[in-house]
């Protein structure tokens, strides 16, 4: 897994510095937060997997 990680980081790093993704990323982030903040642990799983979701598309489609 570790090796995969460190294949995959720079591919990651790209992934979440395009301009649309990163306003994307802290849209996310900021959900989840207030999801935690809230008490809504199942909202919470539901933001985090798109959120996990969208990460895993961007790398795909850069890899492409």
């Amino acid at each position: 897994l570790e090796e995969m990680r460190e294949q995959l980081r720079p591919v990651w790093t790209m992934s979440i510095v395009a301009p649309r993704r990163v306003r994307a990323l802290i849209r996310e982030h900021l959900a989840l937060i207030e999801a935690l903040k809230r008490g809504t642990p199942g909202r919470a799983e539901r933001l985090m997997r798109v959120h996990i979701r969208r990460v895993r598309d961007a790398i795909f489609r850069m890899v492409e």
